[in-house]
């Protein structure tokens, strides 16, 4: 009888395993926005933010999904780009942080550069290849957040940042 039943479990065991893992495939995805904060800004960090529509039918091109298909989205890389012609550049600023955040979902940081060496008006970061944001794109919409840490006060009226975030989507077959 005990044999029966470690036979049976260790049959139940491996089909359990066999469908949790299914077979899955990556897409590469990109989103870019525009970040914006109304200043004046002070030394230290500054949010700029916008928020995002989640599109899952233009994300991907020739690919239909559903938010049930998603098992895994990452972060590939995050590029910010202070727009042309803007006074400032990127020695002004000490580091820049860029996080998602949402109603559902926990903040959570997706890239980061600190400190910050030269000058122009466009960075790559750092991303963090543990940062899980699967739930962000299974909502309506989320929050895209840029802190830039300024070494001085500014009194300019606005700010805008270009971000461009490069993903891949694994994606349930």
């Amino acid at each position: 009888m005990m044999k029966f039943f470690r036979f049976y479990a260790l049959v139940f065991s491996v089909v359990a395993l066999l469908a949790a893992c299914g077979s899955t495939e990556d897409f590469d995805a990109s989103i870019q926005l525009d970040v914006s904060a109304e200043g004046p800004f002070f030394s230290g960090p500054n949010t700029l933010q916008a928020e995002y529509t989640v599109n899952l039918k233009s994300l991907i091109a020739n690919k239909e999904f559903t938010a049930n298909d998603i098992k895994e989205v990452k972060v590939k890389s995050v590029t910010i780009k202070i727009p042309e012609g803007d006074a400032i550049g990127i020695d002004s600023f000490n580091n820049v942080v860029v996080q998602l955040a949402s109603d559902n979902a926990p903040m959570t940081n997706i890239a980061i550069l600190n400190p910050i060496n030269g000058n122009g008006n466009e960075l790559t970061l750092t991303s963090s290849a543990d940062a899980e944001i699967e739930d962000f794109f299974k909502q309506e919409k989320f929050i895209v957040l840029v802190d830039w840490d300024f070494k001085e006060d500014s009194m300019r009226p606005e700010m805008h940042s270009n971000v461009k975030i490069d993903l891949v989507f694994k994606l349930k077959q």
